[in-house]
C-alpha cells in the first residue's frame, strides 16, 4: 500500500462482483476514489457497468466493465482472466453480486 493519505490503494486492482448497480456500484466507486482500479462485473446490465465505469473515469479514476455470471464457474474463471490479462493482478474482491427471488423465505427451498 501506498504512503498517499487521500488515495491509500493507489496502485492496487479490485474486483466488485455485481457492480452495476446498488451496494455494489457505491463500492465500486469508493475503491476508485480511493485509487483502486476497479474492474466492475455485471451480468445483466451492461448500460448500469459502463454507468459506474464512466462516474469512477470522470473523477480520473480507471475502471473497466466486465461481463460475467459468477454462479457459473466458466464464466468467474473467463472474468478473472480478463482481469489479470488487462492488469496482471488482483489485489483487492469485494463480493457483492446477488440474486433476488420474490416469495416467501419460508416458502423457499434449498435450491432457491
Amino acid at each position: 500500500m501506498s504512503g498517499n493519505v487521500s488515495r491509500p490503494l493507489e496502485g492496487q486492482v479490485a474486483l466488485v462482483t455485481g457492480g452495476s448497480n446498488g451496494i455494489g456500484a457505491g463500492v465500486a466507486v469508493a475503491l476508485a476514489a480511493a485509487g483502486a482500479a476497479v474492474g466492475v462485473n455485471y451480468t445483466s446490465s451492461p448500460d448500469g457497468a459502463a454507468a459506474v465505469v464512466a462516474e469512477i473515469e470522470l473523477t480520473s479514476g480507471a475502471a473497466v466493465a466486465l461481463k460475467g455470471n459468477v454462479s457459473r464457474e466458466d464464466q468467474v474463471e473467463a472474468l478473472f482472466h480478463a482481469l489479470l490479462g488487462r492488469s496482471g493482478r488482483l489485489d483487492i474482491l469485494v463480493a457483492s453480486a446477488g440474486v433476488q427471488r420474490d416469495g416467501a423465505f419460508a416458502d423457499m427451498t434449498l435450491d432457491q
